[in-house]
């Protein structure tokens, strides 16, 4: 089975200090121990990337692409 492994560095807003959330789609421990970091077994919905390639304008502009992510906040 693949995992699917995201990572989001943040900013904690009481100190301003980095803070760093490891998070894998599947409960193994090849994935969730990779490279000797751990990555929690949390996300519940793989995520969907999208792009929206023509404005109906004729403008020749590509908007930003969205994404979504489905996660639990406990493994």
């Amino acid at each position: 089975m693949r995992g699917v492994l995201i990572q989001v560095d943040a900013r904690d807003p009481d100190t301003l200090a980095i803070v760093t959330l490891r998070m894998a789609s599947v409960d193994d421990s090849r994935v969730c121990h990779l490279n000797d970091t751990v990555w929690w077994p949390v996300i519940s919905k793989l995520p969907k990337l999208a792009y929206d390639l023509f404005s109906g304008a004729f403008d020749g502009k590509v908007e930003t692409p969205t994404s979504d992510v489905v996660f639990q906040l406990a493994p």
